[in-house]
């Protein structure tokens, strides 16, 4: 999807540029800018209760509000929706740092699942990698202070250690517990690890008595086999691709035949210079028929039709109206 969503200027084999309409990425932010703006709110209603119960409801409608304003959740959920767009997925991690609740926009290249084991979308593992800053790591697990300083530095995706800025990998799982002949979750856990030379148990083994993961998950279009959805990109990718092609082929068609042309006899002796742009210019040419000046029509209608449809094409199939 990342060759529908890049830059509008693309270059063709030989060294020239040409310009692209990028429909996707239109399409995309016109998606989100219609529907994830929007700020959905969580409602506490009451079946029955008297005073007490309403009373509650209402308050724990307005906590909702100010942890949702605290945290940026629907600033970073906008965000969220856009990477559903564009790769398919958006997930937003939930957790509790320092007795506050805090939500953190993930990208979907950081979470790691066995694709044998989520074929039908559930896994019961889940592994989240993230490179975070070495003195943050410190201070928040300030007993392992030692052994985060002497971690290996993160490498980047070219394999090398070449940021600037002192970074380490640190890994989180999950596994979920099996629910018992009693309905009760047991066997869940949750690990906090350091990687980077020898691995290093951040937090002690704890306890995941949850069913699901501190994920909210956005999938774009849910596949049939698998856990990872399908984004805006990659479903009219064929689409921008042609849509390129299209632009290219006119664009190649203007240059070639889209200017004024001059045609001369041979032996007129026209001076090429005089042919120009300058009011009340004079052009002299030997006896015989003077130079005729017209312009081609460079390329049929029917690639402005079909460049016009193949947009209409792609905001339908994102679902743009």
């Amino acid at each position: 999807g990342s060759s529908s969503f890049g830059t509008l200027v693309q270059q063709q084999p030989g060294g020239k540029k040409y310009a692209t309409f990028n429909a996707t990425r239109s399409g995309i932010d016109t998606m989100v800018s219609h529907i994830g703006e929007t700020k959905p709110r969580a409602y506490y209603l009451t079946s029955g209760g008297g005073y007490k119960e309403h009373r509650q409801a209402q308050k724990l409608t307005q906590f909702t509000d100010g942890v949702f304003y605290e945290a940026g959740t629907y600033r970073k959920g906008s965000d969220c929706f856009r990477d559903a767009g564009v790769v398919g997925d958006g997930l937003m991690h939930v957790f509790v740092r320092g007795g506050k609740l805090c939500h953190e926009r993930t990208l979907a290249a950081e979470v790691w699942v066995d694709e044998v084991e989520a074929q039908y979308g559930e896994p019961r593992n889940l592994y989240y990698v993230k490179v975070v800053d070495r003195d943050e790591l410190i201070a928040y697990c300030p007993k392992q202070a030692k052994e985060i300083a002497r971690a290996t530095r993160a490498k980047t995706s070219g394999g090398e250690a070449d940021s600037i800025s002192d970074m380490v990998t640190v890994v989180e799982a999950w596994h979920l517990g099996a629910e018992t002949d009693k309905g009760k979750l047991e066997g869940g856990k949750t690990a906090l690890v350091l990687v980077g030379g020898e691995c290093l148990m951040l937090e002690p083994l704890a306890d995941w008595p949850h069913p699901f993961f501190p994920f909210a998950r956005l999938p774009w279009a849910k596949p049939l086999v698998g856990f990872w959805a399908q984004g805006g990109c990659e479903q009219v990718k064929a689409k921008q691709l042609w849509l390129n092609e299209l632009m290219w082929t006119i664009q190649r068609a203007m240059r070639l035949a889209g200017t004024l042309k001059v045609a001369m006899e041979h032996g007129s002796k026209i001076v090429d210079e005089h042919v120009n742009n300058e009011i009340g210019s004079v052009l002299k040419h030997a006896p015989g028929k003077p130079p005729t000046f017209f312009t081609a029509s460079p390329i049929d209608a029917s690639f402005f039709a079909e460049k016009r449809a193949a947009i209409e094409d792609i905001y339908q199939e994102l679902g743009v109206s």
